[in-house]
């Protein structure tokens, strides 16, 4: 999980059935990244033509492979971090689009924090803009205790500093999502940055692997769990640090 000097930025995806959108999303990405990034792509056994699509593009900075941890999203993307090598992590779904300076945006932002999280027009299945934007639908902003109760860090629109992993993988079984995690480990030890400027365009269907529904259909007693599971997980995390304590990158 060391960095590789000679990789300027890893674009973090994982995929699972994504035929549809991963070579679109792919391209975005793709022309806005030097020779020396790399895309890691974690498959998550998909059933239909992904891996293929992406080979297709037959780009020497994609590297695919399959998800050794455990199934779903938030395994999905820690076995990609895991084979990333560069200094500066970016997260990517399958399915979105990059806009045109996303790339350069967050890694001017990356000079002076340690993560970022910027902003996005929202699509839907077709490519049609709909209404509004994420950080508006989420009323997005930073603060331990705010996120805590309502969680506006999403993945596909953050990227960070390669030291950041140190202290937050594994990321715990009970954590129900990679992203929230990744953002208050961040709050706690650095310096986070939300940035209102649309770099992305997000795309909103009923297959989407990232559970950003923007209203959760979870029952009150389901969000009171999961809220202190990561509260209790958060003070595990912030004791094992304080002492020193190695955390075993077990598979999740």
């Amino acid at each position: 999980m060391s960095a590789d000097d000679s990789i300027a930025l890893s674009v973090c995806m994982a995929t699972y059935n994504g035929e549809p959108f991963v070579v679109e999303q792919l391209r975005s990405i793709l022309a806005q990244l030097p020779d020396n990034a790399e895309v890691v792509i974690s498959d998550d056994h998909s059933t239909d033509q992904t891996v293929c699509r992406i080979n297709s593009l037959g780009d020497p900075r994609i590297k695919v492979i399959q998800n050794s941890l455990s199934p779903g999203i938030s395994g999905n993307i820690q076995n990609a971090l895991l084979h990333s090598r560069g200094k500066i992590l970016i997260l990517s779904d399958q399915d979105d689009i990059w806009l045109p300076g996303k790339t350069a945006e967050v890694l001017n932002q990356l000079q002076s924090c340690d993560l970022v999280c910027h902003d996005c027009i929202l699509i839907d299945e077709q490519g049609n803009p709909l209404d509004g934007s994420l950080f508006e639908r989420l009323k997005a902003r930073p603060g331990l205790i705010r996120n805590l109760y309502r969680n506006s860090y999403t993945g596909c629109c953050m990227a960070f500093r390669r030291h950041l992993l140190d202290i937050a993988l594994p990321v715990p079984e009970t954590v129900y999502m990679h992203d929230v995690w990744l953002g208050l480990l961040a709050e706690i030890y650095g310096n986070v940055s939300f940035v209102d400027k649309k770099l992305m365009a997000f795309r909103r269907h009923q297959n989407s692997l990232t559970a950003t529904g923007f209203r959760s259909r979870r029952p009150l007693w389901k969000k009171v769990v999961l809220r202190l599971s990561l509260v209790y997980q958060l003070g595990c995390r912030v004791l094992s640090i304080s002492t020193g304590k190695k955390i075993p990158l077990k598979p999740r």
